[in-house]
């Protein structure tokens, strides 16, 4: 999960340097990547 959300369905995947934020469908079924933002930047929301 994304520590700066409390939705449940946004998640997050850390790839090397890059933060990979997605939207996970109710059924699991269909993923939505929201963002790719690389380490040294901060994210705002």
């Amino acid at each position: 999960m994304i520590p700066e959300s409390e939705d449940d369905q946004l998640r997050e995947l850390i790839y090397r340097e890059y933060r990979i934020m997605y939207h996970v469908g109710d059924k699991n079924e269909e993923v939505l990547i929201l963002t790719v933002i690389h380490s040294s930047c901060q994210f705002v929301e």
